[in-house]
């Protein structure tokens, strides 16, 4: 029978019956414990804790025709958030990892289908093995270098499909770099992987574009940081053999990196796409807005989404010099969310995440970038994305300020206030409003306590998750002790000086940590974003500020005595006056805290507001007075 015949009975048995399926069920071999239970869906579904044993399924299928086939895989794709990674391979050749390629469509934000790498494959019998190893077990909240939980993984089909030639396309002129063979990937975070500025690229596009083949893969992944995104370049980015990367990181980062450290990450992703000949256009983030979330609250208060929303800017300066040493495009998110006609809180679906007008500008922004022009945009035959595009011609010139503060000690008088600049990830000295010191430290410096006996101030660096310990009036940063990825916030120390309390936002927990032997002697876990603590005068007991309350915790115990909810957002407590006061951040005013009767009460301005925002300090998000001499 001649080969051509075979090949047009294949397309047509496919075409019919979806491609050769694997029989998910039956499998041939597997060392699965329960294997039963992992199709008692009719899909597979395997969920495991974390094990040392190398996993595995073999399929046996037959291929009607000797051709070139690619495996699709249809379900959550291998790595993305809350999936663990696998392997695969053909008969007895050799492993090769199953690729995400979630291709966007106008309709999908990535398609749940995962087409593999082409294989020629002769006519008869195959086996296809699934291997799950300790390596891709997934991580905790999918955060490089953390505790392993295990795999998790769901394939809802897998089949064979023809690899069929692209078409060629009736070419119709328009303004755009990308062209019929072009294959785009969006890495990015959870502002990628929700797909809402995706599924609007995609649909600009293929307007645009009609009859070319210019497919799109997500490769967003939620909670990503630069370095999660580096760590997985090669599977998720340079396997999908692109011509064009879109970078979409940056939001993750200004909590959770300094500047330099997202600059150095974020400058070998470009590198590394540019060394492999690949196009790249970079985006600005789109920062934090202070506005409420949908329901009226907010999850990060104006005072830290400000400073968060400050911190991407000097991320932006750091993605434009990276991108004009790589030779890369920039297409300005930030600028386009925020120097918009439309008031930027109405295109955001809460503080970092864009609504569906917010998508639809993000990616009419990066095709701007790509040469889209408006001729181009008229062929949507949507006036939304007329006007969308009109404003963004609008807009001034990108301009963000260079990340860092310079150290420098004048001298210093008996007595100085110490600030801690949140976004300057430094700590200044003043006599009165007079810098007379600034001392580097680490990224998103939040909490101040200062030791007068051994003149040593302690710093929360938030963004680093240690304590950083400076000598006075040397100004020099004699220690650094770490606490882990908890994102430490603020500080009170015991009245020996010899252990420290210390507050956790994304650690949810306070920690009461010695400082000598530089351990944490107690966690105790709470149900809050905890950004401020404060001890009662005797050390009995001690405050932890939230959004969602103030923990009251018994320090000899280790435990948590109670919750108050005197405002709306309590989330600062402090130290003043002889008292402790509970303060909101949305009003700025303060509640006295009576430990007797575990209660407070009040409503009246809060003092330390006014002083830090007297400050010539930027975001002093702590403030405190140091006695030098």
């Amino acid at each position: 029978m001649p080969r051509m015949y075979l090949l047009l009975l294949a397309l047509a048995w496919g075409a019919a019956w979806g491609g050769v399926m694997l029989p998910l069920t039956k499998p041939v071999e597997t060392n699965i414990p329960d294997f039963a239970h992992c199709t008692a869906q009719g899909d597979f579904r395997l969920t495991t804790p974390p094990t040392a044993d190398t996993l595995f399924v073999k399929y046996a299928v037959t291929l009607p025709a000797a051709s070139t086939y690619r495996l699709v895989i249809d379900g959550s794709g291998p790595g993305v958030f809350s999936r663990s990674r696998y392997e695969y391979r053909l008969d007895d050749g050799a492993w090769q990892p199953v690729l995400c390629t979630r291709e966007v469509t106008p309709e999908n934000a990535g398609v749940p289908v995962h087409t593999q790498v082409p294989h020629a494959l002769r006519a008869g019998a195959h086996t296809v093995t699934f291997r799950f190893t300790p390596e891709g077990q997934l991580f905790a909240q999918n955060r490089i270098d953390q505790r392993r939980l295990g795999h998790a993984v769901q394939i809802g089909k897998a089949h064979f499909e023809l690899d069929a030639p692209l078409p060629a396309p009736a070419p119709v002129p328009h303004g755009l770099r990308w062209h019929h063979g072009d294959r785009i990937v969006l890495l990015g975070d959870s502002i990628t992987e929700e797909g809402l500025f995706a599924r609007h690229l995609v649909r600009v596009l293929r307007a645009v574009t009609p009859g070319e083949t210019i497919p799109v893969f997500n490769a967003g992944v939620t909670l990503n940081r630069t370095w999660e995104a580096l760590a997985r370049l090669d599977t998720d980015v340079l396997d999908l053999k692109p011509t064009w990367v879109v970078i979409a990181l940056g939001v993750n980062d200004c909590m959770h990196m300094a500047p330099e450290e997202f600059s150095a990450t974020y400058g070998k992703i470009v590198a590394r796409l540019r060394k492999a000949k690949i196009n790249v256009l970079c985006t600005t983030p789109s920062g934090m807005c202070d506005a409420p979330l949908f329901d009226g609250r907010y999850f990060h208060t104006p005072d830290r989404a400000q400073g968060f929303d400050a911190t991407v800017q000097q991320e932006a300066h750091e993605i434009y010099a990276i991108a004009a040493k790589e030779h890369a495009l920039v297409a300005d998110i930030y600028g386009a969310l925020t120097h918009n006609p439309t008031p930027r809180a109405k295109l955001m679906a809460n503080q970092w995440h864009p609504n569906d007008d917010g998508g639809c500008l993000m990616a009419l922004t990066i095709l701007r970038t790509a040469g889209l022009s408006a001729t181009d945009v008229a062929r949507t035959g949507d006036p939304h994305d007329a006007a969308a595009f009109q404003a963004l011609t609008t807009l001034p010139a990108a301009a963000y300020p260079a990340p860092g503060a310079k150290a420098f000690v004048k001298p210093l008088p008996d007595r100085v206030i110490a600030a801690a600049a949140f976004t300057q990830n430094a700590v200044y000295l003043l006599d009165g409003t007079k810098q007379v010191a600034c001392i580097p430290v680490g990224h998103h410096p939040m909490g101040l306590a200062y030791d007068a006996g051994k003149k040593r101030l302690y710093v929360t660096s938030e963004g680093n998750g240690r304590l950083d310990v400076i000598n006075l009036p040397s100004c020099k940063v004699v220690e650094h002790i770490p606490l882990g990825e908890v994102y430490p916030t603020g500080i009170a120390l015991t009245a020996d000086g010899t252990r420290a309390w210390v507050g956790c936002f994304f650690g949810s927990a306070v920690l009461e940590v010695d400082l000598k032997t530089k351990t944490i002697l107690h966690t105790v876990k709470l149900p809050l974003l905890v950004e401020s603590v404060a001890l009662t005068p005797d050390g009995s007991q001690l405050l932890a500020g939230s959004s969602a309350g103030v923990a009251v915790i018994d320090t000899a115990a280790a435990t948590v005595l109670t919750t108050l909810h005197p405002s709306d957002y309590p989330t600062t407590v402090l130290a003043y006056d002889g008292a402790l006061h509970i303060i909101d951040s949305s009003t700025w005013h303060a509640r006295t805290y009576d430990p007797a009767t575990r209660t407070a009460t009040g409503d009246t301005p809060a003092p330390p507001r006014r002083i830090t925002a007297n400050l010539p300090v930027d975001f002093p998000f702590a403030a405190i007075e140091c006695q030098l001499r």
